[in-house]
């Protein structure tokens, strides 16, 4: 991608720069994290089918498109490497073909990372500031189930 103005690019470098060597001195904040300000992984709407669940599609994603091992997945979904495992051949099996991907539109890998909530509680919790027919449509869900599931996330958020 060309550069407008080069000389506006410098700066931004520069005090970026800067605020990343300030955040890591000051310890409270490590590389991994610097690292996902910059690189948000998102996992594209098109994933979620009415065959697989929401682990399964996001597994089968992120191995199969991704090309990330199972450890990596395991680290970046708070989960132990063998249901990551799991989880892939269960998709695999379910739906042997690569996931044909159209939208953009995606959803954070962080949200499946909250052990708190199912996936699929936060999924509907992330996308919440949609109507429920609509997020019930994107997840090949009923929006009765979508509905349930967000106030059941809500609730559990709060006691967190």
């Amino acid at each position: 991608m060309p550069k407008k103005n080069p000389q506006a690019a410098s700066e931004l470098k520069h005090i970026l720069s800067s605020v990343i060597k300030s955040l890591k001195a000051s310890g409270d904040i490590s590389q991994e994290d610097l690292l996902s300000f910059f690189e948000e992984d998102t996992l594209p709407i098109d994933i979620f089918t009415p065959k697989l669940g929401i682990l399964e599609s996001a597994v089968k994603y992120l191995h199969e498109q991704r090309q990330a091992g199972f450890s990596e997945i395991a680290r970046k979904l708070n989960r132990d490497p063998r249901t990551i495992w799991a989880s892939f051949a269960a998709a695999k099996a379910k739906h042997p073909s690569r996931f044909k991907i159209t939208n953009e539109v995606g959803i954070p890998v962080k949200a499946l990372a909250n052990r708190n909530l199912s996936p699929l509680e936060s999924v509907s919790l992330e996308l919440s500031h949609l109507p429920y027919h609509q997020i019930a449509k994107l997840l090949h869900r009923d929006q009765r189930n979508i509905w349930n599931t967000v106030n059941k996330a809500r609730k559990h958020e709060k006691r967190a």
